[in-house]
């Protein structure tokens, strides 16, 4: 049981710091992002300072506000530079493919991730 409550502090901090450094980089402050998360500031800032750990609803909701897998929100890897790929810029990528040059395009795309996350790893 005590390895289990480490691993969750060990969590809550890799969680608190790649939010704490995400919502720098896009230059939000506590309020701007409680406000698009609706939730209360304070939540917020328990959540930087790894006193809570979210619900997976709400580690959903963050990830979409910042712009990140949620991976990236509770990896142990610095965060990735932000990609700007929104759901209708790959929509309109995929537009157009049958579905076997649409499976095409989702096996690269895993491939590169799983590449991307190895490289994070080593470094």
């Amino acid at each position: 049981m005590r390895n289990s409550r480490r691993g969750n502090q060990s969590l809550a901090h890799r969680f608190a710091r790649n939010l704490l450094k995400r919502r720098k980089e896009l230059f939000l402050t506590q309020a701007d992002l409680a406000e698009r998360l609706g939730v209360a500031t304070e939540t917020l800032s328990r959540f930087e300072r790894a006193r809570h750990l979210p619900s997976l609803k709400m580690l959903e909701r963050m990830a979409g506000a910042l712009r990140i897998p949620i991976a990236d929100l509770i990896g142990d890897a610095p965060l990735l530079p932000a990609i700007e790929l929104d759901q209708s810029r790959l929509t309109a990528a995929l537009d157009g493919l049958d579905d076997r040059d649409r499976e095409l395009v989702a096996a690269t795309v895993e491939h590169l991730s799983q590449q991307l996350r190895r490289r994070r790893r080593k470094h």
